[in-house]
């Protein structure tokens, strides 16, 4: 499966993981991630698969950069 399907179903897996969650939940630490919420989580996860499925990635690219890293 090319790149670009797999993370098109983690993005669409991961958004029907999130529709049964409310905010009390979305505020509850990660024990992987210390410091980080599950909405932290979340975004950071949503972002790279932005990432990929706008082909923002490769060399020069700054990941998680708010200005797009190039």
């Amino acid at each position: 499966m090319p790149t670009r399907e797999v993370y098109a179903e983690a993005r669409r897996r991961l958004l029907d993981l999130a529709d049964g969650l409310d905010g009390a939940e979305t505020a509850r630490s990660v024990p992987a991630l210390p410091g980080w919420s599950i909405k932290d989580t979340y975004a950071h996860l949503a972002g790279i698969c932005a990432d990929v499925l706008d082909d923002r990635r490769g060399a020069g690219y700054r990941w998680g950069d708010a200005a797009g890293g190039r």
